[in-house]
């Protein structure tokens, strides 16, 4: 039995050494804000909405107005609903996206809009 020892070590070894690795996800997610572009004029009620891909998948969408979050959204389509009557004519508002992957990689993306 003491002989088959240095063996059945051998084999763990081989075993052991063999695993492979695994390559970790750096690449973030895509995000592009599809419903407005910058500097567009807007009223009443809309819908921002953003199109996001990652080879990773998707976990969540962050929706920001004027650097607070508002909104985070996990599922497709990512909305959300902005009611513009509260604000006053002619102001101007930044909305900023941000994306993240499975992986927990992000991009974000802002555009300004006048109400």
């Amino acid at each position: 039995m003491v002989r088959y020892i240095p063996l059945l070590l051998f084999i763990g070894l081989a075993f052991w050494s063999c695993e492979e690795e695994v390559e970790e996800d750096t690449t973030p997610p895509t995000v592009t804000i599809t419903s407005h572009e910058s500097g567009q004029s807007v009223s009443e009620i809309i819908t921002i909405t953003v199109a996001s891909e990652d080879d990773d998948g998707v976990s969540k969408v962050e929706f920001y107005l004027d650097a607070v979050l508002v909104e985070t959204d996990t599922i497709v389509p990512y909305e959300y609903t902005l009611n513009t009557t509260q604000y006053d004519d002619g102001s101007d508002h930044v909305v900023k996206v941000v994306s993240y992957d499975n992986s927990d990689n992000s991009t974000e993306v802002e555009i300004t809009l006048r109400v």
